[in-house]
C-alpha cells in the first residue's frame, strides 16, 4: 500500500528529476506452525524544511524505514518495530493486532 506525491527538483540549471515522497507499506502474512508470522516494511519519506530562502537549491529527502519479522499472538497488539527520527526528536512505533476471520 502506497499513498505519496512525486517531487520535481532541479538536477542541473536545465534538468529536473522526481522522487517519490509519501509512506509506502508492504508485507506478507503467513501461518507458521500454527501461529501468524508476519514480516513488514514501512517507509515514510519526505521533505526537510530548507534552511536556505529560495528556490534554486534542491530539497532535503527525509526517510524513515522499518523492516521487521515478527510472530504475532492473536487478538493481542504486538509491536513489530520503533525508529527515532532524529530530525524531528519523535519516535515511529508499529503495532499490528492479529484478528482470526471466521
Amino acid at each position: 500500500m502506497t499513498a505519496g506525491s512525486q517531487v520535481p527538483y532541479p538536477t542541473s540549471s536545465a534538468n529536473m528529476a522526481y522522487r517519490n515522497i509519501g509512506v509506502s507499506i508492504g508485507c506478507v502474512l503467513q501461518e507458521i506452525d500454527g501461529n501468524p508470522w508476519l514480516s513488514l516494511n514501512v517507509d515514510i519519506s519526505g521533505l526537510a524544511a530548507s534552511e536556505k530562502a529560495g528556490d534554486t537549491y534542491p530539497p532535503i529527502f527525509r526517510s524513515t524505514n522499518i523492516n521487521a519479522d515478527a510472530l504475532l499472538t492473536l487478538g493481542k497488539a504486538t509491536v513489530v518495530g520503533s525508529v527515532d527520527d532524529p530530525a524531528t526528536k519523535h519516535r515511529l512505533q508499529v503495532d499490528v493486532t492479529a484478528t482470526k476471520l471466521k
